[in-house]
């Protein structure tokens, strides 16, 4: 965040009117809260969609039961394929 008195006081330094002064350095101010408020509201949604610890370990857990079943099914499959083979 800038510092409005800071803005202010190059402005009329630079010999601009007061209240043109005045209007640069509160638009510049509402610009930087709009712009304060945006980012948060990003960060906000961006953090609804990362992961805890929970969810991982559900994950994982629900892909190591999917791992066991087709594990399951590859041996019936060989041993199917074994003895028609024979």
């Amino acid at each position: 965040m800038t510092d409005s008195l800071k803005v202010y006081d190059i402005l009329k330094g630079s010999q601009i009117p007061d209240p043109q002064a005045r209007a640069i350095t509160q638009a510049i101010r509402e610009s930087e809260s709009t712009t304060a408020l945006d980012v948060q509201t990003v960060l906000q949604e961006w953090a609804k969609h990362l992961a805890t610890k929970a969810d991982v370990a559900e994950l994982k857990a629900e892909l190591m039961r999917w791992m066991f079943i087709f594990w399951v099914g590859q041996m019936a499959a060989t041993i199917a394929i074994v003895k028609v083979w024979k």
